[in-house]
């Protein structure tokens, strides 16, 4: 395709299952659907009705993505194992939270404080909005069902889940009004309820941020981790780690010892007693139960995501040729990860690099034989370039029109021989400029011929009534 060409959209081969939004947001509204088959009944929801793209690329491709998609399998490996550290820590964050609110500490900083409280006082009293909606719609759902369980309201309910009628002669029947009134009363109730829901889970995080300004004895135990595994985070790249620790970080003791914090303790405590005076003093080892904070459950499901993550990583990073059993594999685990993923997170949409791994390295391995072999130097050349060009153009707000102006600088600079791209939309402008001025031009003459017309027939006219009154004059 030459640089002066525009591609239409109807030579867009969209790739399959491209969409960027979640697979836990597909996998929740298919539990929805399921859930609301189980009650009501209806058409069966198929998973494949629920597997669409929900948003459009930013940019097409010519060919098959497998083939013009770089999956640089080290960018992936680096990418997600800060994503798996970063969710980590925010699991940790909030049994840090709940800690401290069940020991009622206090932060350091009098203003943080301050803000806690304010926070948390907003919580408490959300809760109670939320209990009182929870009795308010209960209370107008027992009566509306008081109401329908008598077979001779059935035309009474019918019209009381109607609009009322304004008409002057129009006569309610018995409970009509009453079932319309509890009917809306409960409708503003859930709604208000659903406000209520969500403003309670923003006070929550809010208390979980501002928890998280000093760190508890879970994020420390955390740091503590790290240390003993000797992992280290960059200053830059968002603490990403480097390469060989994003590997040690996938080996499966390691995904056990993390996901172990997640899990309940219990908390020994060694105290220096007397039991009387002159009685020589003893020991005493208490030992704490916490298991109201942490969760058994929820690490085992974190473990094996981690370790299913670890699994597939070898695979996608192997500098080799897999065979065929390998990539079967490698599939296996890519829906067993997609599953518990959405499983552990089901409102959390993944990262642009996790929706590659799931929907773009299998493609890429069976074309291929692997998606380790590839190499990252070009890439990396290019990134180089990139990076000067984005803030170059970092006052561009739009994303697409961010990217497609810096692949197409880079396309000038690495291609200076060729026709400049600026050139080519000149001359496209100017096409389409003289397009326009023949279409005006055109509408320009048929409005002067229609005039001349009527200016011709008006003549006519007033030749003829001239005649006319000349021959009535004779």
């Amino acid at each position: 395709m030459s640089p002066n060409q525009v591609r239409g959209k109807q030579a867009a081969d969209p790739p399959p299952r491209a969409g960027s939004y979640s697979i836990s947001y597909q996998a929740a509204r298919l539990a929805k659907a399921q859930e609301k088959h189980k009650k009501e009944g209806g058409l069966k929801p198929e998973a494949k009705d629920y597997d669409s793209c929900v948003r459009q690329p930013l940019l097409t491709f010519d060919g098959p993505p497998e083939l013009t998609l770089a999956c640089i399998p080290l960018h992936l490996l680096l990418g997600l194992a800060l994503d798996q550290v970063k969710l980590m820590e925010n699991e940790l964050k909030q049994l840090d939270a709940m800690w401290a609110a069940e020991r009622g500490e206090a932060l350091s900083d009098p203003k943080v404080q301050e803000q806690l409280i304010e926070a948390e006082a907003s919580v408490r009293s959300l809760d109670g909005q939320i209990v009182a909606h929870q009795g308010e719609i209960a209370s107008h759902t027992a009566a509306l069902e008081l109401i329908e369980a008598d077979a001779s309201n059935a035309e009474a309910v019918a019209r009381g889940k109607k609009v009322r009628s304004r008409k002057a002669a129009y006569t309610p029947l018995q409970h009509e009004d009453e079932y319309r009134e509890h009917r809306l009363a409960r409708e503003g109730g859930q709604k208000a309820l659903k406000a209520a829901q969500k403003g309670l889970a923003s006070a929550r995080d809010k208390v979980v941020a501002l928890y998280s300004s000093e760190a508890g004895p879970y994020i420390r135990s955390f740091y503590t981790l790290m240390d003993s595994f000797n992992l280290e985070r960059q200053a830059y790249h968002s603490g990403a780690l480097v390469g060989n620790d994003c590997k040690k970080i996938f080996r499966p003791d390691v995904a056990s010892s993390f996901s172990e914090l997640l899990a309940p303790r219990i908390h020994a405590d060694l105290s220096v007693q007397s039991p009387s005076e002159g009685a020589a003093p003893y020991v005493r080892l208490e030992l704490t139960n916490t298991q109201g904070i942490g969760n058994r459950e929820r690490a085992s499901k974190f473990k094996k995501v981690w370790q299913l993550l670890g699994e597939a990583a070898s695979l996608w990073t192997r500098k080799a040729p897999l065979c065929d059993h390998e990539i079967e594999r490698f599939r296996v685990l890519a829906v067993s990860f997609a599953v518990a993923y959405a499983d552990l997170f089901p409102f959390k949409e993944p990262s642009p690099k996790l929706h590659i791994l799931l929907y773009h390295v299998l493609p890429q391995m069976e074309a291929l034989g692997g998606s380790g072999i590839l190499h990252e130097g070009v890439v990396e050349a290019f990134h180089v370039i990139d990076n000067r060009l984005k803030l170059r153009w970092a006052n561009v707000k739009d994303v697409q029109r961010n990217v497609l102006l810096r692949a197409r600088q880079s396309w000038i600079m690495s291609n200076p021989a060729s026709l400049n791209i600026r050139t080519g939309d000149h001359e496209r402008e100017l096409r389409q400029r003289e397009k326009s001025n023949r279409k005006s031009r055109k509408e320009r003459h048929q409005h002067l011929a229609l005039e001349d017309v009527a200016r011709e027939r008006a003549e006519r006219l007033a030749r003829e009534e001239e005649m006319a009154r000349a021959a009535a004059d004779d």
